[in-house]
């Protein structure tokens, strides 16, 4: 009897080790996952910010664009009163400074369009870097997310490993120094861990 009790002990450690194994290589499986969506995360992270970075060398670009526009509006209006003034002491040459105020015109007129223009392209690329800045901290909470999974995916096979060694040292009657204690600020790993800190649905009692 207690041959046989003995013999269907070691056949219920060695099953229960496989079990383990298995949970074991399906974590590690899990951590590699992890570890490339962590990796993608971190390019994409890279690639926002550079993204943001380049948006606002092209508001700096546009900022100084509007400071020249302003520039030359001023001379130009300072040139247009400057020829009306001359105007109205030269009748003889009306004609010909109507014309050159016409031209001065045109050409402020342009200027005010470019201007115009400049600050509709300094509104699109503020715009464009608010979007990047709301992408650049998604992707940074999804790499935190990414390495708290990793840690505690780590964690659990940790344990496991444990628990093997503890399958194997229960075949000399050694009793096992280790305990799952996954830390309080982690997720819940992907396999759920009763309260009594095993994964749920792996019996660990010995039967007697």
């Amino acid at each position: 009897n207690s041959s046989l009790s003995n013999g269907m002990r070691v056949e219920w450690l060695e099953v229960q080790l496989v079990d383990k194994e298995e949970l074991m290589k399906s974590l590690k499986a899990r951590v590699v996952a992890a570890e490339t969506a962590k990796a993608s995360d971190e390019k994409a992270l890279e690639e926002s910010r550079s993204s943001a970075v380049r948006a606002e060398d092209r508001v700096s670009a546009s900022a100084g664009e509007i400071r020249k526009g302003n520039q030359i509006i001023e001379r130009l209006q300072a040139e247009l009163r400057s020829a009306k003034a001359k105007a109205k002491l030269k009748a003889a040459v009306i004609a010909q400074q109507e014309t050159l105020l016409s031209e001065r015109q045109g050409a402020l007129d342009v200027a005010v369009r470019q201007r115009a223009e400049a600050a509709r392209t300094t509104d699109a690329a503020n715009g464009e870097i608010r979007s990047l800045t709301n992408r650049v901290d998604d992707q940074r909470r999804k790499l935190e997310e990414s390495q708290a999974l990793l840690a505690s995916n780590q964690q659990m096979i940790t344990w496991l490993n444990g628990q093997v060694n503890e399958a194997q040292l229960g075949r000399l009657g050694t009793s096992s120094r280790y305990s799952f204690r996954p830390s309080a600020d982690l997720p819940k790993p992907s396999v759920l861990v009763s309260p009594g800190g095993r994964p749920a649905g792996v019996d660990t009692a010995v039967p007697v």
